[in-house]
């Protein structure tokens, strides 16, 4: 695999994990 695309799952990876972790976040609250 070439690191362009290893890069770009990574990042889409980080961005849904901090958008789970926001919305769990507000629905504790």
């Amino acid at each position: 695999m070439n690191i362009p695309v290893l890069l770009r799952l990574l990042h889409k990876l980080i961005r849904l994990g901090i958008i789970a972790k926001v919305n769990f976040l507000a629905l504790r609250v």
